[in-house]
């Protein structure tokens, strides 16, 4: 395993690199019934993603105009229907919890995570395994040939409630 903290770090750093520096905990096995952008909302029975035209098994809360697809603008609208609300940073904030959208360098989403208790970060990968992690774990770097999910940019928050994650609103 070399630098790895064990096999499941092993097996993705050639994705991301920088799990051998911010290491990270599986939480679930593999199960592409969701992606990430579903499980920072809470639902783990669909795929989220914002098309222009909806594509069947995915779902997006709220309509994405042409001008907006491949943008921040659908993601923000659309988390902003969970009560998510721009903030500054991912620092830990008594009372709410958050979110974060990494995007690439043309600011397109490419990955959500949800902070949980103690500040560590919690995302699905893709078809893959859930993982616990620091916001530099899957995160683009330089000196590791820009792989990962590109930067941590976009944070929202919303007050807490007594379950951890609200259950999104109905797909009628």
């Amino acid at each position: 395993m070399g630098l790895y903290k064990d096999a499941e770090n092993s097996r993705l750093a050639d994705c991301f690199p920088a799990v051998a520096d911010w290491p990270i905990n599986k939480t679930s096995e593999a199960d592409g019934i969701y992606n990430c952008f579903a499980y920072v909302a809470g639902d783990t029975n669909i795929q989220w993603a914002p098309f222009v035209i909806p594509v069947p098994g995915y779902y997006w809360p709220t309509p994405v105009t042409q001008e907006q697809e491949n943008t921040i603008q659908p993601f923000l609208q659309g988390y902003k229907t969970l009560g998510f609300e721009g903030c500054e940073d991912g620092s830990i904030e008594e009372g709410y919890e958050k979110i974060v959208l990494y995007v690439d360098g043309n600011d397109v989403p490419r990955h959500a995570a949800i902070q949980r208790i103690g500040g560590m970060w919690q995302s699905k990968l893709g078809p893959d395994i859930d993982v616990s992690h620091s916001l530099e774990s899957l995160a683009s770097h330089e000196r590791f040939e820009w792989k990962g999910y590109g930067y941590p940019k976009y944070f929202m928050k919303r007050k807490k409630v007594l379950s951890p994650i609200l259950v999104p609103p109905s797909r009628s």
